[in-house]
């Protein structure tokens, strides 16, 4: 198995971080950030570019008739994914979309492959970070008609639940890596998945058995980045990360 991990282009809550805050030790920009942020961010204008960048790129690679490919350490010949799974939150389902309209593989909304904490804003009255719905299957079927839905989505509601902590986030990397592994894991199949920067970094926290201090970020990862992991026998293999060599230096975010 090969799988490779795509963050989402640049959403406008990045923005916002990238406008206001200094580091994750900047209090008064961290505050600035949650009073402002959007609970299900879109992309901002530059996200847009870097998805569209990121899915020709993908494309030209996805329809590349050359062989060898499983020994392409760089993928110069192809990616040939055979299933693209996507988080359910706008700006990872943007993401895709460039990439999703010029292929016939239908990606598959995975409602775990949300970012920590999920869909989720400031009470104002008691400083409590308050969980909110996710979109809805209705709104997906009308906004991203090639998307699969899996059946456990609330139809009504989406995928609502409460504010997650950051362990309990690589609780669930774990339990997501270990599904793969056991569908996947003995197969040549290429599996991306289109997600969040830190539920990537607990990704890889779980996978190379990795310790940090209340799962701080480890592993920098741009916009529209790509990492690839490739699983052969027991051995895991971090072949890349952070691959942005398609975007052009305006888009780097």
């Amino acid at each position: 198995m090969q799988l490779y991990l795509i963050r989402h282009a640049q959403s406008q809550n990045n923005v916002i971080i990238d406008d206001h805050i200094t580091d994750y030790q900047d209090s008064q920009g961290l505050k600035i950030y949650e009073n402002q942020r959007f609970a299900d961010a879109p992309l901002s204008e530059r996200g847009y570019q870097q998805a569209e960048q990121l899915g020709e790129f993908l494309v030209d690679s996805y329809l590349s008739s050359a062989n060898g490919k499983y020994r392409d350490r760089f993928n110069f010949n192809n990616f040939d994914f055979t299933h693209l799974f996507v988080s359910p939150m706008i700006r990872t389902m943007d993401t895709a979309k460039p990439f999703v309209d010029r292929v016939d593989l239908k990606p598959i909304i995975w409602e775990d492959l949300h970012e920590q904490g999920g869909v989720w804003n400031l009470d104002q009255s008691s400083g409590q970070r308050i969980g909110f719905p996710g979109v809805t299957p209705e709104y997906i079927r009308i906004e991203y008609p090639d998307y699969r839905i899996q059946e456990s989505m609330n139809p009504n509601d989406g995928w609502s639940r409460p504010y997650e902590e950051p362990e309990d986030c690589y609780k669930r990397s774990g339990k997501v890596l270990e599904a793969l592994i056991e569908q996947y894991g003995k197969t040549e199949d290429r599996i991306a998945i289109v997600t969040h920067s830190y539920f990537i970094n607990c990704i890889l926290y779980y996978l190379f058995n990795l310790s940090t201090v209340n799962r701080e970020y480890i592993f920098v990862l741009n916009n529209a980045s790509i990492t690839r992991i490739d699983f052969v026998k027991k051995r895991r293999m971090l072949v890349y990360q952070n691959r942005t060599d398609f975007l052009t230096l305006d888009l780097i975010t």
